[in-house]
């Protein structure tokens, strides 16, 4: 997708399910998920949620930058969807290496290939780098930013909390908001009160959804689990998915 100066990639590194969604979702009931098994079919396999996990590639400003590195190596790690293992394809097929990683947030989906860009220049916010350590998983070349991060010109992280410690979320120039975990189903955006039973604070999480809405309602939204290639807008308050 060309968004002003910019160009973004959405990079699919797996693909399958690890949940139902009565265990993701468990507010939620049957009743509530019929209209959107008609609307995002790709997102269901029986009561079980299939998913995409994708990182984006953004291109523009003088940068390359890699926001997340995915689910990792097929195999390895304590998170294994059906299909995995992507990523370093396509960055090869796209013959692009990155000068810069921003992590979102550091869930295990969003880390997998950090071993991949040793030595590349890393960003994620303070709590991430911090959660990283605790859980075994060093962040080396790491930089630490709270509030907002200017990446390149026009691309700038700001928080997003709720989700997890230090999560953030990132404009690309005027029309693009990568919006990380802020909401990992679509139906979260038209109903932000709709808790994920990964979030660390379901409730600020939801009230994160309805500021993000409001103020940036009108941008393409973009999550690297949502259907297609990750991108969409809103269209009478329904998430559709725009290439």
């Amino acid at each position: 997708m060309v968004v002003g100066d910019f160009e973004v990639d959405a990079l699919l590194d797996a693909e399958g399910s690890f949940a139902t969604y009565a265990e993701a979702f468990p507010e939620a009931d049957e009743a509530d998920w019929a209209a959107w098994r008609e609307r995002y079919p790709e997102l269901f396999d029986g009561e079980r949620w299939r998913l995409p996990f994708r990182s984006y590639l953004i291109r523009g400003g003088g940068r390359t930058i890699l926001v997340d590195t995915g689910v990792g190596p097929a195999g390895e790690g304590e998170f294994l969807p059906a299909r995995q293992g992507w990523l370093p394809g396509e960055l090869e097929r796209r013959d692009v290496t990155p000068d810069l990683i921003f992590l979102t947030h550091v869930h295990i989906d969003h880390v997998g290939w950090n071993h991949l860009f040793d030595g590349v220049p890393l960003v994620a916010h303070g709590e991430s780098i911090e959660l990283s350590a605790e859980r075994g998983r060093p962040l080396s070349n790491a930089t630490a930013v709270e509030g907002e991060a200017e990446l390149a010109p026009g691309v700038v992280a700001f928080e997003t909390p709720g989700h997890l410690p230090g999560h953030m979320s990132v404009h690309v120039g005027e029309e693009l908001i990568l919006l990380g975990d802020v909401a990992v189903h679509p139906a979260q955006l038209a109903r932000p009160g709709l808790v994920y039973v990964s979030d660390d604070d379901g409730e600020q999480s939801a009230r994160t959804r309805g500021e993000v809405l409001s103020a940036y309602g009108n941008r393409i939204l973009a999550c690297g689990h949502f259907p297609g290639s990750g991108f969409g807008r809103l269209v009478d308050g329904i998430w559709t998915v725009i290439a």
